[in-house]
């Protein structure tokens, strides 16, 4: 019986990482000419393993800047519910709360997305990628 338990538990953990990862077709990279630590294919594949969907919004886009020298643009909840991404946008917000600045990106040479808030401003996490 604790072996089926432990089983149990282990395929909830994993099932919960895998359905907290931000799709592959939800957002849009965007690289200055300046950024060479990684290429476009690395960064879309890191960040398709970050879970960044707390910071979409239902109805619009949301650029996310790393200071790495590149932009994400997170695609509106809205737009993947046509696009056949998504089925249920209901639990997205609209906006954010009007003291909310998003925080600044990193992405570490291992993938793993980080982010720095103002103080004062630590609703999210860092996120990782891994």
């Amino acid at each position: 019986m604790k072996k089926v338990s432990f089983l149990f538990c282990l395929l909830l953990m994993i099932s919960g990482s895998v359905w907290s990862q931000t799709a592959a077709h939800s957002f849009e990279c965007h690289l200055s000419s300046a950024q060479q630590a990684f290429t476009q294919s690395q960064i879309e594949n890191y960040i398709a393993k970050a879970n960044l969907e707390s910071f979409r919004l239902k109805d619009k886009r949301v650029t996310l800047s790393f200071d790495n020298g590149f932009d994400i643009v997170l695609l509106s909840a809205t737009e993947l519910e046509h696009a056949g991404l998504m089925s249920a946008t209901a639990s997205y917000p609209t906006d954010y709360s009007p003291s909310f600045k998003l925080p600044s990106f990193h992405l570490s040479p291992s993938g793993i997305v980080c982010t720095a808030y103002t103080s004062g401003n630590s609703k999210y996490s860092t996120k990782e990628a891994k």
